[in-house]
């Protein structure tokens, strides 16, 4: 698990736009399996975790960014393919608080067998 410091992130009161409170944020990523090089064909998940968000309903944003970049918790590569071989990682947002910051980098190596 990859943990980021914790953020302090101001929570805006739409309608006078003040800062009411302020949240601690730290945004983990997990992968499954945890071991950085894969082989092709195999099925790898990464799930990104907000921890503090204050039970905010978050959407996700995913870096390598394409059009097929999930907006949930979750990026899940079914078979790996060496287009997947890179750098991943995510953040949160919710309409209350803007965006955290990104996570760690998890580094994915397609290995050749």
């Amino acid at each position: 698990m990859h943990l980021d410091p914790p953020e302090t992130m101001n929570q805006m009161d739409s309608s006078s736009n003040r800062i009411i409170n302020k949240v601690f944020i730290k945004v983990a990523m997990i992968q499954q399996p945890s071991w950085s090089q894969i082989y092709r064909g195999e099925r790898v998940t990464l799930r990104c975790e907000i921890q503090g968000g204050g039970g905010a309903q978050w959407t996700y944003e995913w870096r390598p960014t394409n059009r097929n970049s999930p907006s949930s918790s979750e990026y899940r590569i079914i078979s790996a393919t060496e287009a997947q071989s890179g750098e991943y990682s995510c953040r949160g947002r919710t309409e209350r608080f803007s965006l955290t910051p990104w996570s760690d980098v998890i580094k994915i190596t397609l290995r050749k067998l």
